[in-house]
């Protein structure tokens, strides 16, 4: 399907003389990058590349230029960016932006989309040789890359428009950033889109930067392993999206994202459980990117209602569900050496700050102690760990019913927290002594509780 795709763009090319285009483009763009890299030694930032310390002041200084760079953190300073329920980006594409956005959050509109993501490269790039060539050979560790992407599968798998139309997806997701440390350069057929797709807007070059040979070298091979993480999966069919709707990537790929509305809602919106979409990818990842090793970084469920919930069991679904597939992509050959469930705790969620509950366990927000509560899915994913796998479908049964009879009791104990912190309090102002004192047991009645006697 890949040289399919190649084929095709090239025969467009060539029919329409794209080809003089694309190589005016890429002698501008050249330019316009080689001004970028003296700029950026004007500033300190190349020679920091070469004397900084250490492995953390490499990466800092880097980031720092980076959002310097970012419009959306001018804007954020300026106080010209304002937070609502929909976060700081359009719904449609701040999803997954996780790649570098732990900091903050990037801009997916306007023609400088691609442009802000190219100092994480060198930034990632100058790391991994700062620890090969000055740790490595003591520490005998690993420096890789972990990336966020859902499976893109086909609407119609005997369309090959859809089949390519999945294949982008996958490639404007994961492998704007895996294909450049992997193979080089962004994949062709970003550039094939982006280009076009800029020409038809007016632009002079395409929006998405040009490595230099020197940077494509240096960038090349700078991972050794491949960090994924995983939530859902989309349906994608084709669909021509209209250039005059202004440069974006959600332009840029001309598809659609579908769901099925029989696939299980694990509670944060447009999240989904399609247990089979993550074989998929991580077998995609396998052979697109020449059999890595793989660790799975972030996989997980929210909270499904927002309240109280220790018996998760929709998680317990959830997990068995995706580590079954996991474990049969290892059977397929996939080389996963390891898997990490998100989340240990509930904690803030990026835009959606505390109302998404990953955790395995609870944590009251509202206590100044933050209380922590073990939900059900914490005993059958320890039962998991222990068994390294699912041994018999009779034992992971009795897993799920022991899960669901201790979180039981945990929900009684985190019921009777309120009560207990308020006995508390009113010890603490109100000394008991045998003059004052209530006798124990009309504590309760004090309380509102029903009498024992």
């Amino acid at each position: 399907m890949w040289s399919v795709m190649e084929k095709m763009a090239s025969a467009q090319r060539s029919c329409s003389g794209g080809a003089l285009r694309a190589g005016r483009h890429q002698s501008q763009q050249e330019r316009k990058g080689a001004i970028r890299r003296r700029r950026y030694r004007k500033e300190g930032l190349l020679e920091s590349l070469v004397t900084g310390e250490g492995i953390g002041s490499h990466y800092r200084t880097c980031m720092r230029i980076w959002y310097k760079e970012n419009k959306c953190l001018k804007k954020l300073q300026e106080g010209r960016l304002d937070w609502d329920k929909q976060g700081w980006m359009d719904e449609n594409d701040r999803s997954k932006v996780r790649k570098e956005r732990k900091a903050t959050q990037i801009e997916m509109d306007g023609p400088g989309t691609y442009d802000e993501f190219l100092l994480p490269f060198q930034a990632h790039a100058q790391a991994w040789h700062s620890y090969n060539t000055t740790w490595r050979s003591k520490q005998q560790g690993l420096v890789g890359i972990s990336l966020n992407c859902d499976w893109g599968e086909p609407v119609d798998i005997s369309n090959h428009k859809d089949i390519e139309a999945a294949e982008r997806y996958l490639q404007f997701c994961l492998g704007w950033f895996a294909n450049p440390i992997y193979a080089g350069d962004y994949p062709q057929v970003m550039k094939d889109y982006i280009g076009r797709k800029s020409a038809e807007q007016g632009l002079e070059m395409s929006r998405l930067p040009v490595f230099s040979l020197q940077e494509k070298s240096y960038i090349k091979g700078t991972s050794d392993f491949l960090g994924l993480g995983h939530f859902t999966t989309r349906y994608i069919m084709e669909r021509k999206n209209p250039s005059r709707q202004g440069p974006s990537h959600q332009n840029d790929r001309d598809l659609i994202e579908l769901v099925d509305p029989n696939w299980p809602d694990v509670g944060s919106k447009g999240l989904y459980s399609v247990p089979w979409g993550f074989r998929r990818l991580l077998n995609f990842a396998q052979t697109q990117y020449g059999d890595p090793p793989i660790y799975v970084m972030e996989n997980g469920a929210p909270q499904k209602f927002h309240c109280t919930q220790l018996c998760d069991e929709w998680r317990i679904q959830y997990l068995k569900g995706y580590i079954n597939e996991m474990l049969k992509a290892i059977k397929d050959g996939a080389n996963i050496k390891g898997y990490t469930s998100w989340s240990l705790l509930d904690k803030f969620e990026w835009e959606k700050g505390y109302s998404d509950r990953y955790g395995f366990y609870y944590v009251e927000f509202n206590d100044r102690n933050k209380p922590r509560y073990p939900k059900a899915s914490v005993q059958y994913y320890k039962k998991i760990i222990i068994a390294n796998g699912f041994p018999n479908p009779r034992e992971v049964e009795s897993w799920y019913l022991k899960a669901l009879e201790t979180c039981s009791i945990n929900n009684q104990r985190l019921a009777a927290e309120p009560l207990l912190s308020h006995m508390q309090m009113v010890t603490e102002i109100v000394p008991m002594t045998y003059t004052n004192a209530i006798p124990s047991s009309r504590v309760g009645l004090a309380l509102g509780l029903k009498d024992i006697e």
